[in-house]
């Protein structure tokens, strides 16, 4: 039986690569060391941070995967969106107040998550792109997750992603869509 071919993940993100080996688990997929450091994310989407990251460590094995994602509310003009994961300046906690906070007096509690993949493959760069629909809620809900998790409604669901769970969450999430599309792409380039 040949050996899975491995995928080295730019993220020391535990939850993040819980959630990628969940979806890509016939590939041996290694993240980075608690001490890793990101690059700076100086790109104006999320395509272009998870090219940043990609490219960071693409002398570290013949396949390499980076993603960048975040929450896109339509009240807030898209934001937070690639600045999600320092919006407040604080942690997951700080970052749901200070939405919800802006979102006080807002009608409109539409959002979505995107998730950008960007993989390089045998010196080949592929991306795809995932987006789930979905709406704000007005408190935090739900154990069962990380990030806006606790906040965010998908569409069709009457619960948060934390209050769903990862089950539920792996079969509809904005990376689970992302990673199908890019595993597609490596597939065929592996060929």
């Amino acid at each position: 039986m040949p050996l899975a071919p491995k995928i080295i993940v730019a993220t020391s993100n535990e939850h993040k690569l819980k959630e990628i080996k969940e979806i890509f688990n016939d590939f041996n997929v290694v993240g980075m060391s608690k001490d890793y450091i990101a690059p700076e994310e100086t790109g104006h989407t999320f395509c272009e941070n998870a090219l940043i990251k990609a490219k960071s460590i693409e002398h570290l094995g013949e396949i390499v995967l980076a993603d960048d994602s975040g929450i896109e509310v339509q009240a807030l003009l898209g934001l937070p969106g690639i600045f999600s994961a320092r919006y407040s300046g604080g942690n997951d906690y700080q970052n749901n107040q200070k939405l919800l906070e802006e979102l006080k007096h807002h009608a409109n509690r539409k959002a979505r998550f995107v998730c950008c993949m960007v993989a390089i493959v045998n010196k080949k760069t592929i991306s795809a792109e995932g987006i789930l629909e979905g709406t704000i809620a007005f408190e935090p809900k739900g154990e069962n997750g990380f990030g806006y998790d606790p906040i965010f409604i998908p569409s069709g669901f009457n619960q948060t992603l934390a209050e769903l769970g990862s089950d539920i969450k792996n079969k509809i999430s904005h990376r689970k869509k992302a990673l199908e599309q890019i595993r597609k792409k490596i597939m065929e380039i592996l060929k």
